[in-house]
């Protein structure tokens, strides 16, 4: 099945406006997936960051990565920030 072989046939489903959201879901239910969701807050995907990961975030690490300084990165990482900062 392709998305066009779920897109509303009638003159009277084609003024329907889905959101992505519920198309996708539609699409997983016509291939026998659970079209459940969740909210990102109850997931593992969302955790609070602790005070260590809080306090390594700041420009110098920022900077380091975003220009691809591995040896200033190795050097922060090594004097105690944290890796998920």
């Amino acid at each position: 099945s392709t998305p066009a072989d779920i897109a509303p046939r009638s003159r009277a489903e084609k003024n329907i406006v889905a959101s992505p959201q519920d198309f996708l879901t539609s699409i997983l239910k016509t291939r026998g997936y659970s079209g459940t969701s969740y909210g990102s807050l109850q997931t593992g995907y969302h955790n609070t960051p602790s005070d260590h990961q809080t306090k390594s975030y700041g420009v110098e690490l920022t900077k380091a990565i975003r220009s691809s300084e591995t040896a200033t990165v190795r050097l922060l990482l090594e004097k105690g920030l944290h890796p998920n900062a």
